[in-house]
């Protein structure tokens, strides 16, 4: 929400986590061994967003773009306490965009309602001039 997930990685893998959950830490000398560790912490703050990896905070925009692509790239992995809070979201996304379509569906549907009545309008009008120029020829 509003820039509090941080990316980052985990066994080997990047991620998407929230803030509320995540701690920077750094790994104990004597294990270095773990597993999905490497190097000497296993989230490093990072300026360049683009070499996967590290963690850094992102906004909800950048979030958004990062989980479209990894609905595209299924090797991306979501956490599963994160499924429920990104099918809201996705769900609440669906229904704005319907909303949204509704609403312009709305408004075609009365500007096409606006012209017939003009159209007939016309008509009513062409009509009116046409009788009164039979009238005066009469």
């Amino acid at each position: 929400k509003g820039g509090q997930w941080w990316v980052g990685h985990l066994r080997g893998r990047n991620g998407i986590f929230p803030v509320a959950y995540t701690e920077l830490f750094a790994i104990a000398a004597k294990n270095p061994n773990q597993p999905g560790v490497s190097g000497g912490s296993a989230a490093k703050l990072t300026p360049n967003p683009q070499n996967g990896s590290g963690a850094r905070k992102v906004t909800k925009k950048e979030f958004d773009r990062m989980l479209g692509q990894a609905k595209r790239n299924r090797a991306s992995v979501l956490a599963t306490s994160q499924i429920a809070e990104v099918q809201a979201e996705l769900k609440k996304q669906k229904e704005e965009q319907q909303e949204q379509e509704n609403l312009e569906q709305e408004q075609r549907e009365r500007e096409e309602e606006e012209q017939r009545e003009r159209e007939e309008q016309e008509q009513k009008e062409r009509e009116e001039q046409e009788r009164k120029e039979r009238e005066e020829q009469e």
